[in-house]
């Protein structure tokens, strides 16, 4: 038997013996003093999974929780075990985190029986899966590159593209003739925009009647693929019309340009033309005021939308048909002859401040010519909405030829030219006898043409006898009758036609009739080109 006769040492080893007994380690529910957190701060782990790491103490029985981090919410732990994990897999092509760093930060706490805690913020960074890399892989185009494009028929086509993991956004990304073209966001298909193809006219750019246009095919994560496409007219061998058609249809076959049907009845009361779709329900024959129009087709659903409105003058005039009575197309089920509300308010024209917005234009389908209409009317005044792309303002460019790149149209802007008042026979002979700008296929406009170049929602345009206060009307082909041609008044008035000043008469540029062997103060402004 060992006595130990040093005090000192025994204390000492008592004290050791009751420090590895009863001090931390296995029984840390009688810890007294806090737990040390042991799991080290920065982490990595690749992307798709869930699962973190389990935060490790030099304690048991501890108390688990996340108190912070700026990317707290996107963490859960276990209270009992530590364990820590997201709460759904992290994308590394889409990260989450706060600073979209793709590093996580949450602090977590670990608390014992006695209340002692200790905190320890934890870094996750989040690596690539490489076997992921389709989030990185642009969409693959597996449709043609070439389409043909029957002259008179609305040329239609479809762009596919596929990608590995989501489906494809489509666009127009560029390309000489990208103005000429439209495409479906979601289903790909691509269209002309304004434009039916006539062999015997071409409104490409190299004028070789190959139209160029590059698409985008977009995925989730915006890796985009691009592919040229060429469209080809085909010649109708049948046909030799020289003349725009479809969207400058007028109706008449007055022998310089034909016609081609483009409204189509959807079978659900609306008529699709173009990229617009139309009101064709019995509504249209009550009568109704302006502002009243304008709620309507604002609460208007229809055909499985809601996205109506009042259309635009140059809309409206889309559906005229002058060759029929009442002058609307054929597809409509539903026809009137009265006035129909467009959106498209006149300029100042009273000459009296403050009354520049009384009027708005209408369209008088009994005769398809559009009248300024005091918004306050509603006996014999209609409503027909519409949906769709609107039509846009014309892009001009040039000077003595101006150019509209949306519908393939030059224009001769010569005011000396122009100047001179015609009979109509007169203005056709000077339009096909012209020669300007290296070019002698000159003709007199119709009236549709014509329609496209007045103001859109009161946008002005740069011609030169405009400008200068020279004052109009303007010849069109179109025939009313075998005496009687319609042409577009232009009737400045006097002063800056640019001055803001309400005391200015401004440009009425409507519709009228004239006798064809009376050139009665009537000019010409030749064109050439178009679709």
């Amino acid at each position: 038997m060992m006595i130990y006769k040093n005090k000192k040492l025994l204390c000492s080893l008592t004290a050791m013996l009751l420090l590895a007994s009863g001090c931390g380690g296995g029984s840390g529910s009688t810890a007294t003093t806090a737990p040390q957190i042991t799991t080290v701060p920065a982490h990595s782990v690749q992307e798709g999974t869930t699962a973190l790491f389990t935060v490790q103490s030099d304690q048991n029985g501890l108390t688990y929780s996340i108190v912070g981090g700026a990317d707290k919410d996107l963490f859960t732990i276990d209270s009992q075990k530590g364990t820590l994990q997201f709460k759904t897999a992290q994308d590394y092509e889409n990260p989450l985190d706060a600073d979209v760093d793709r590093t996580y930060e949450v602090t977590v706490s670990v608390q014992n029986a006695t209340g002692k805690k200790a905190t320890q913020t934890f870094y996750i960074t989040l690596l690539n899966d490489p076997s992921d890399d389709g989030d990185q892989v642009a969409p693959r185009f597996t449709s043609a590159t070439n389409f043909p494009a029957p002259e008179n028929e609305i040329f239609e086509a479809t762009v596919m593209a596929t990608d590995n993991e989501s489906d494809v956004t489509y666009g127009i990304n560029g390309g000489p003739d990208a103005k000429r073209f439209r495409i479906d966001p979601l289903s790909g298909k691509l269209t002309f925009y304004h434009l039916i193809p006539d062999f015997e006219i071409s409104s490409d750019a190299n004028n070789d009647k190959i139209y160029e246009v590059t698409v985008s095919a977009t995925d989730k994560n915006g890796n985009k693929a691009v592919q040229d496409i060429t469209v080809t007219v085909e010649d109708d061998v049948t046909d030799s019309t020289y003349g725009v058609k479809r969207v400058f249809k007028t109706g008449l076959p007055d022998g310089e340009h034909g016609d081609a049907r483009v409204a189509t009845s959807n079978g659900d009361n609306t008529v699709s033309v173009l990229e617009r779709d139309w009101e064709d329900t019995a509504h249209i024959d009550t009568d109704i005021g302006y502002y009243d129009a304008h709620a309507y087709c604002a609460n208007l659903e229809l055909g499985d939308k809601s996205d109506w409105r009042l259309p635009t003058r140059r809309e409206m005039f889309e559906i005229v048909n002058y060759g029929n009575s009442p002058k609307i197309d054929g597809a409509f089920e539903h026809k009137n002859g009265g006035y129909f509300w467009t959106s498209q308010e006149l300029f100042p024209y009273t000459g009296v401040p403050g009354d520049e917005n009384n009027q708005t234009w209408t369209i008088q389908f009994g005769n398809g010519i559009d009248y300024p209409s005091d918004k306050t009317e509603t006996a014999g005044y209609h409503v027909r909405c519409v949906r769709g792309f609107t039509v846009p303002n014309g892009d001009f460019s040039g000077q003595d030829v101006i150019s509209d790149s949306t519908t393939g149209i030059e224009w001769e802007n010569v005011t000396v030219n122009i100047d001179p008042t015609l009979t109509w026979n007169a203005a056709k002979t000077r339009c096909a006898n012209l020669t300007l700008g290296g070019k002698d296929d000159w003709r007199l406009p119709n009236i549709n043409e014509l329609h496209s170049i007045m103001p859109n929602n009161n946008n002005e345009y740069q011609f030169a006898d405009l400008t200068d206060q020279k004052t109009g009307p303007y010849w069109s082909v179109s025939l009313y009758d075998t005496n009687t041609a319609y042409y577009v008044e232009n009737v400045l008035g006097v002063g800056d036609y640019n001055n803001p000043d309400p005391a200015i008469d401004r440009d009425f540029q409507n519709d009228a009739l004239g006798n064809i062997n009376d050139g009665g103060g009537i000019r010409s402004r030749c064109i050439r080109g178009g679709n």
